[in-house]
């Protein structure tokens, strides 16, 4: 039997509303619920289910209308179409990104505020009981923490956003999966090997159902600073490996570019070929559109910004970037002195770096002495250590919080 997968576009979600209107709210439910329809309705896929838990992506406490995290109208529908099906308790979970707080990004993104009122209960997952659990099939975690909210439900529903990433071309709904774990366990194997990591993830929390909010995507330096485009979509199956595979062509990648598709369709645990997947609704054709991808590049892109970059591991390149990218939107980069970044094992530097020197990440700990060492590996701190360190605040990408 093929894997169904489906594509609904609207000709246009009202953006010009309020967020508290109930119009916007009503467009976005009926598309949720044409999306779910199409590959079998949300009846098929709960209807022998007591507890289901939602999980949409609020990586950092904003406000909606930044587009970062799941737009808490899709969210908020997928409860209604849950709790219409005779569940009788609905549960939307989530642990932000790093050291972010749960309680903060449920608030600030209006998350919520709207799924209390369709009728959910919410679980902060960082402030949630954790089990062990092994990891039979892991290439990467053989044993890892899993909340006890999310092992005790009878369905998981995963509501990415469609962005780019800079460490994984695309964050949808394998990705999306790192929220379930504890913050200790979600910057371990934070590297290349994080590929496999998701997989291992996604073999022991499997969803019944992804759907992915392409209302308004993210190109570019994603997932928090790249530039937002009105896609109207939303894609919607049962096998997140499919949704993932159709949901990265349609933002202009191969499937078998993205790491975690690639690695799940090898080990059986979805299919990543679009060849053998039903696309219901829109055709691909009609949505494809080539997003710009993220980078990770820092020499020679900031001209005030010289690096020194010896064997540097992927992540603390992109951490560091996100932190430049987001400071450069702030007009904070722009504004400071040269910066001089030290970065990687076998790093060769001149006796005297320019301007604010910034030694990054564990493995060049030996340089630590030739500015301001920034631990870790990799080095999320970056975040934080940069900006003041530079004469500005944390830009809201990174900390949270943004009106209009």
């Amino acid at each position: 039997m093929m894997t169904e997968v489906s594509i609904v576009k609207a000709e246009t979600v009202p953006d010009e509303l309020s967020w508290e209107s109930s119009r916007r709210w009503l467009v976005t439910k009926e598309l949720v619920r044409k999306a779910v329809d199409m590959v079998g309705g949300i009846d098929s896929i709960v209807s022998q289910a007591d507890i289901v838990v939602i999980k949409p992506n609020l990586i950092v406490p904003v406000t909606p209308n930044m587009h970062i995290t799941t737009n808490p109208h899709v969210t908020a529908s997928l409860v209604e179409l849950v709790k219409e099906a005779g569940v009788k308790r609905v549960i939307v979970a989530e642990n932000p990104a790093l050291i972010h707080k749960g309680r903060e990004a449920f608030r600030v993104t209006l998350t919520e505020k709207f799924c209390r009122k369709a009728g959910a209960e919410v679980a902060y997952l960082d402030e949630c009981e954790h089990v062990a659990v092994d990891i039979p099939d892991g290439r990467v975690l053989q044993r890892t923490m899993i909340p006890k909210v999310i092992l005790e439900s009878d369905a998981l529903v995963n509501v990415p956003k469609m962005k780019t990433h800079w460490l994984c071309h695309v964050t949808l709904g394998i990705k999306n999966l790192l929220g379930v774990l504890p913050f200790q366990e979600k910057i371990k194997y934070h590297r290349e090997d994080i590929h496999q990591k998701l997989v291992d993830i996604l073999s022991i929390v499997k969803p019944a159902l992804t759907v992915v909010d392409g209302l308004v995507a993210m190109e570019g330096q994603g997932p928090r600073c790249g530039r937002l485009i009105k896609m109207n979509t939303l894609i919607a199956g049962r096998d997140t490996v499919a949704v993932d595979a159709v949901t990265s062509a349609a933002m202009g990648f191969n499937p078998s570019e993205i790491a975690e598709v690639r690695i799940a369709n090898a080990r059986g645990l979805g299919v990543g070929d679009l060849d053998k997947i039903v696309i219901k609704g829109e055709r691909l054709e009609n949505v494809r559109q080539p997003f710009e991808r993220a980078s990770r590049e820092l020499a020679a892109v900031f001209p005030n910004v010289e690096t020194y970059l010896g064997g540097a591991c992927k992540a603390c390149q992109g951490f560091t970037r996100a932190a430049l990218d987001a400071l450069y939107q702030s007009g904070d980069l722009q504004r400071c002195e040269k910066i001089s970044l030290v970065m990687g094992q076998g790093v060769n530097i001149p006796s005297k770096p320019e301007g604010v020197v910034f030694v990054i990440g564990d493995c060049t700990h030996e340089h630590a002495d030739r500015g301001i060492y920034i631990e870790g590996c990799p080095a999320y701190q970056v975040y934080w250590k940069i900006p003041p360190a530079i004469g500005a605040k944390v830009p809201a990408a990174l900390e949270g919080y943004h009106t209009d």
